[in-house]
């Protein structure tokens, strides 16, 4: 059986040897200050060496971190001024109404994820309808309709598919549920769209544009298909403050 060796690094050996240098040495030469001086330099000289590298090594670390939050600040500042833009159109120009409606109840899961809110085709509701929380955060869409309530399919339901758009990049693509805290976009793979970038409604299959559907987690892509799948936390966090969008002039 093979003794493994110690191996000693160059630094190692020259610590030890000036150690006992300083041991055998240190009893003769007590008195003498020049002597122990030189002792104290030659040992602490490698470990100043490494202090000044661990040192400059933080330095450039730092230098770098400065440097990835000030492009982080620029793109938060971009997405900032998209979003005033997009929540500051004039109010006259769109067509839509905003009915305020309250949740009821979240149905089981064997119905899909579906909730119930206090509005109906009383206050002209109709399926279709978009269902928003403040903030124009998209929560789903309305599927049936009573005369005192509603169904909502929520965005996260793998039923409902919605078209939608990055807000800086402008990619397109379609966003649908799994049943879960999470969404999935799919779009042509040489799309690259930012990191933490915005999901919009594209407008371009019956819901309004420019609705928040939410933002990007992580992008893959799928083995042997020409299409990539980004991952998103939905914009809107719970069921309180809730609107329904509908056009007044029903057909």
């Amino acid at each position: 059986m093979k003794r493994s060796r110690v191996k000693f690094s160059p630094l190692k050996i020259f610590v030890i040897l000036a150690v006992f240098a300083a041991i055998i040495f240190w009893g003769n030469f007590k008195k003498s200050d020049f002597f122990k001086n030189f002792i104290i330099r030659l040992v602490s000289y490698p470990i100043g060496k490494i202090e000044k590298r661990k040192n400059s090594s933080t330095k450039k670390i730092t230098e770098k971190d400065i440097m990835s939050l000030e492009t982080k600040i620029k793109e938060l500042e971009r997405e900032n001024d998209n979003l005033k833009n997009l929540l500051t159109l004039d109010k006259k120009e769109n067509k839509n109404r905003f009915l305020p409606a309250n949740f009821v109840l979240k149905l089981g899961p064997e119905n899909g994820a579906m909730i119930i809110i206090n509005v109906g085709s009383k206050e002209g509701v109709a399926e279709k309808d978009a269902v928003m929380q403040e903030g124009k955060f998209l929560v789903g869409r309305v599927v049936k309709v009573w005369p005192d309530f509603s169904r909502v399919r929520l965005i996260t339901d793998p039923d409902e598919v919605i078209a939608v758009r990055t807000l800086n990049s402008k990619i397109p693509g379609t966003l649908s549920g799994s049943f879960g805290l999470i969404l999935k976009m799919e779009f042509l793979s040489d799309s690259n769209p930012e990191n933490n970038e915005i999901i919009l409604t594209s407008g371009e299959d019956g819901y309004e544009a420019g609705l928040i559907a939410g933002r990007i987690s992580r992008v893959r892509i799928k083995e042997g298909e020409s299409i990539k799948e980004a991952i998103i936390e939905p914009a809107f966090s719970d069921f309180d403050e809730l609107a329904v969008i509908f056009n007044p002039i029903k057909q």
